[in-house]
């Protein structure tokens, strides 16, 4: 029968306990793929060793880079068919241990299949600008990437990948492009402000601009004697791409696409709001009290961004959690199940 024959698979042929896995050389510099052939340490190790490489260090003060890792630490991001990185150039200095971060900044590398064409090693993006990137995220099949500021604070995003949707925000007439291209919409003369925050979800995107250069500093009460001080900055959220369960947030409801960027409804506070009262911070029924909105609270500004396929969620300076879009099967959080309504 089948299944026995499926039974006397030749063992050779079957996974063993100690199951190896190739490592990607992370290193935009390496001379080439990893040769199959080759047998050696630093080329193969078990799931196990590469795990404990990459999360225990050998000493707790040992910041020295493992045999399976590069020394740039790069920032990554995961799509379905491809991986983006930043990894710091060789005029950088990715030979050092900064972090991209720590650096200001890298290059746009990609690895996998996009629009489309494979990159079967990790391969430089072509910005064509003389600016470093410093944030990318990766959705189903596409990438956006955030630069540093042309002039103080203000970055310029890019996309690239399959666009059909609108989701790279280029409007109605480019769907999809290979290498990364300027989102005109989202320059700082176009919306205002400058973009600090970009998210790539399944078919849609979003970015947050910081509308203000001024930053509000609250102070309120926390557990103990200490208090706990909050920045809040005025923002504004865009979003585009698909939209028929209301993913994208804009004015007018769902839709099919949003082939450019469009602010997403803006959530108001009211005039006054209840506060908790007491040292706790958490205030039991009857000890909060009502206090009048600070300017700055009369809209609910979003400092973080997350995309699912069908759904959004949005993060406030405050730690208060928004979501819109689909709500079926509870991705959204809330009493309603019901699937396709907007929230």
């Amino acid at each position: 029968s089948s299944a026995s024959a499926d039974n006397n698979t030749n063992e050779e042929e079957r996974p063993g306990p100690g199951a190896q896995v190739s490592l990607l050389p992370i290193n935009p510099h390496a001379t080439g793929p990893i040769n199959k052939n080759e047998k050696e340490d630093h080329e193969y190790a078990s799931a196990s060793e590469w795990l404990q490489s990459h999360i225990l260090p050998s000493r707790p003060s040992d910041n020295k880079p493992t045999k399976y890792c590069s020394t740039s630490r790069p920032l990554v991001s995961c799509g379905a068919t491809h991986t983006s990185f930043i990894l710091l150039s060789k005029q950088s200095g990715a030979s050092s241990s900064r972090s991209v971060a720590a650096a200001g900044g890298g290059e746009a590398h990609l690895v996998g299949t996009i629009f489309g064409h494979t990159y079967e090693k990790l391969t430089v993006q072509p910005t064509r600008l003389p600016l470093r990137i410093v944030k990318v995220s990766s959705g189903r099949r596409h990438v956006l990437a955030l630069t540093e500021g042309a002039s103080p604070g203000g970055g310029v995003v890019m996309s690239w990948g399959a666009g059909h949707f609108g989701q790279l925000g280029h409007g109605p007439d480019l769907t999809s492009c290979l290498e990364p291209r300027i989102v005109e919409r989202l320059l700082p003369h176009a919306v205002g402000g400058n973009v600090i925050e970009i998210a790539a979800g399944g078919l849609h995107s979003a970015a947050i601009v910081a509308t203000s250069s001024s930053k509000h500093q609250k102070t309120f009460p926390a557990n103990g004697d200490k208090e706990s001080v909050i920045v809040v900055r005025e923002t504004k959220t865009f979003a585009w791409g698909s939209n028929r369960k209301g993913q994208c947030g804009i004015e007018g409801g769902k839709c099919a696409t949003v082939p450019e960027p469009l602010p997403v409804i803006m959530v108001k506070r009211g005039e006054t709001h209840k506060r908790a009262g007491g040292g706790g911070g958490g205030g039991s029924e009857g000890s909060s009290s009502e206090v009048k909105t600070d300017p700055v609270d009369k809209n609910v500004h979003f400092e973080k961004l997350s995309l699912g396929r069908l759904h959004t969620v949005a993060l406030t300076a405050y730690g208060e959690v928004f979501t819109w879009g689909s709500t079926s099967m509870g991705r959204c959080g809330h009493n309603s199940m019901d699937s396709g309504r907007g929230s």
